[in-house]
């Protein structure tokens, strides 16, 4: 039925299909290898975390991690990540964070849509890595080990032997 359509034809703005499309147009089967790793992925997160799993911690993560590596998705779609985009937004406030990267990207992602961008665009692409990339620096999954290296690395060693 999909293949009467041509809807696998169609160059949906999925980060899975851009894969698919840069390696062979016609094997539809690459889409979904994203996904496949992305569900190992999730169950090796899970399994290395269940006895202290936390949705609302662990699960917004696995649900962006999911919405990256979706087999076919359109823009639209991404209004199931604003729980977590939330969510970094909370802890961003919680952390002192800057709310920059998040102003960036939601005005950025808000000009496309209002200079009528088509939704089958690849400039629709960026947005998801965008929202995960928020997720990570708001929450401090990333940016904390940095700080943490330089500040190691300006002590003394003196002060580091205590």
């Amino acid at each position: 039925m999909m293949r009467a359509g041509g809807a696998l034809d169609e160059a949906v703005p999925a980060l899975s299909v851009s894969f698919r499309f840069l390696l062979d147009r016609h094997a539809v089967w690459l889409q979904f290898v994203p996904e496949a790793a992305a569900c190992m992925w999730g169950v090796w997160y899970f399994w290395t975390r269940r006895d202290r799993w936390n949705w609302m911690d662990h699960g917004l993560l696995l649900l962006l991690v999911g919405a990256l590596c979706t087999p076919f998705g359109w823009f639209t779609d991404e209004t199931m990540l604003l729980p977590a985009v939330l969510a970094g937004l909370y802890r961003a406030v919680d952390a002192r964070r800057s709310f920059l990267p998040l102003a960036v990207f939601a005005g950025v992602a808000l000009i496309e849509v209002l200079a009528s961008v088509q939704i089958t665009s690849p400039y629709y692409l960026w947005t998801t890595p965008a929202w995960l990339a928020w997720y990570l620096y708001a929450t401090g999954r990333i940016g904390a080990s940095a700080k943490s290296m330089r500040r190691d690395a300006s002590l003394p060693d003196q002060a580091r032997s205590r």
